[in-house]
């Protein structure tokens, strides 16, 4: 059952901007069939021809092993080893920015130095287009965005410092907790999004431990793919997103992040 009684999705909200945001990377995943044989030479050639700013990294192979009944106790087994290409990954001189091809989507993710919405969404939609192009795709099986928050916690501070709220130590023993892991999934009844929510802190090392706040929106089976159309999901996405976090985050949080 829904929270509330209707969602309404305000893209021109306007968030508190952080000068210093907590963000360790930050990811728009599209997974989408090929439609057409995929030559990986080809393909990498391709990759090279239409993403200057990127050099490519490396390839990365599945290996499956099939291992024949034994009719004949005596009979040695026949073990069938069979690779072919999975991947390629591609990132820009600077190393923040890094791509991943397959033959079943295209994952752009931003490790570093999250600058601005604008730039992230743009550079997806472009790597989007150019698989669509390659794979002739034809349908959208999930589309997502995904933000992964990481806050330092020195002496003093707690989860409690930086979460509006947390999950209770209901056991009523007198124990310290060291962490905690806790996730929520939810649904959107006015709209087709889905929501993971993680936080996390981990055990404290010497004074200093570090919490998490994982934000993963998604959506799937998409069969318009209209540029509009996919611009609009991305950023009702990013509402989303935005509008989770800064529920999740004290005041407190916001002014260390330069909010």
């Amino acid at each position: 059952m829904s929270d509330t009684k209707s969602l309404f999705i305000n893209t021109e909200e306007v968030f508190p901007v952080l000068n210093n945001p907590p963000i360790v990377e930050a990811v728009i995943d599209w997974q989408s069939k090929a439609t057409r044989s995929i030559n990986p030479d080809k393909l990498k050639e391709e990759l090279i021809e239409q993403l200057p700013n990127y050099r490519f990294v490396q390839a990365q192979h599945e290996y499956q092993f099939q291992l024949d009944p034994i009719i004949n106790p005596v009979e040695t087994p026949n073990v069938a080893d069979q690779s072919g290409w999975s991947s390629f990954r591609l990132d820009d001189t600077s190393k923040k920015r890094v791509v991943q091809f397959t033959l079943d989507g295209v994952a752009f993710s931003n490790v570093d130095g999250y600058e601005s919405w604008t730039n992230f969404h743009q550079e997806a939609l472009k790597l989007w287009s150019i698989f669509q192009g390659i794979t002739e795709a034809s349908m959208i099986h999930r589309i997502g965005v995904r933000f992964i928050n990481k806050i330092l916690l020195n002496k003093g501070e707690s989860a409690s410092t930086y979460l509006a709220n947390i999950p209770h130590n209901n056991l009523e023993l007198p124990l310290t907790r060291n962490s905690f892991f806790y996730q929520d999934t939810y649904c959107t009844d006015d709209y087709a999004y889905e929501i993971n929510l993680v936080r996390t802190i981990s055990p404290k090392k010497s004074e200093q431990g570090f919490l998490i706040i994982d934000i993963d929106v998604f959506m799937l089976e998409v069969s318009d793919l209209d540029l509009s159309v996919l611009v609009k999901h991305l950023n009702e996405m990013r509402w989303l997103k935005n509008k989770i976090f800064f529920k999740s985050i004290t005041e407190q949080a916001i002014q260390k992040f330069g909010g």
